[in-house]
């Protein structure tokens, strides 16, 4: 959103400029220089957004890497904690950590997709529980990315008018959140629980339960471990866990 005040000041510098040279500005030559000035702050504002942005990821990416060294040496949830923030600033998104008694009655996590803000229940515990409120985060960060909740097979539940209850966007915002890191065994026994409790009590269309159930599917899981494999993305986490594999096969 460009702001009246900044293009009020370019638009007196270009005026002062054409003044400058012996120009005067009347009627349609007022008009064509405000909108000019209006340009010139929009791509001034972009160009700040653009420096933004990539300041962000670089210091996501630096999050990501010493959340990974803590994974590694076993620090389950402070690693994936830190994880989740440097995925959520790579998608400017916020993240507020609470416990799971301080969440809303019907909900065990939120998005607010308009403030682009997660509330999501705090990592911590075991490792396996770690993994599966992860798991959690990335769905809930799936649902700031996924598209909108319009038309075709995006049919909410007009039977809870607390809560937004669509199948197809719950399925979708746990494709995204895939998408986003590669799920272990726990974090998608946590997605096939999250959508099957989905599937038995939010209603419908067809298209959209026959998305979930694939989305539920080994398959699914066994083809985005190969997908990440393939892109050659694997956390330095994955690559610990495939060396304790391989070291646990030669004994």
């Amino acid at each position: 959103m460009v702001t009246q005040a900044p293009i009020e000041q370019q638009f007196n510098v270009l005026l002062a400029a054409r003044f400058a040279r012996g120009c005067t500005v009347y009627g349609d030559e007022r008009t064509t220089l405000y909108e000019q000035a209006r340009r010139d702050v929009a791509a001034a504002q972009r160009a700040e957004q653009g420096k933004a942005v990539t300041a962000n990821q670089a210091k996501a990416r630096a999050m990501r890497a010493g959340a990974e060294q803590m994974l590694a040496a076993g620090l389950s949830a402070s690693g994936y904690r830190r994880l989740a923030e440097s995925i959520a600033l790579q998608h400017s998104t916020t993240i507020e950590w609470r416990s799971p008694s301080q969440m809303p009655a019907g909900a065990g996590a939120y998005a607010s997709i308009q403030k682009r803000n997660v509330v999501c229940p705090r990592i911590e515990g075991t490792r396996q529980e770690c993994e599966k409120r992860f798991a959690t985060f990335l769905h809930e960060q799936g649902h700031i990315l996924a598209e909108a909740c319009t038309g075709r097979d995006h049919q909410p539940d007009p039977s809870d008018r607390r809560w937004h209850r669509c199948l197809r966007c719950e399925q979708t915002a746990w494709s995204i959140g895939m998408s986003l890191f590669p799920f272990s065994r726990e974090m998608f026994a946590k997605l096939r629980w999250a959508l099957q409790t989905y599937r038995r009590t939010t209603k419908g269309p067809a298209t959209a339960v026959d998305a979930l159930d694939r989305q539920c599917g080994s398959l699914t899981w066994a083809q985005s471990r190969q997908a990440w494999a393939v892109k050659g993305e694997k956390t330095g986490l994955n690559r610990k866990r495939e060396q304790l594999e391989r070291a646990r096969k030669g004994r």
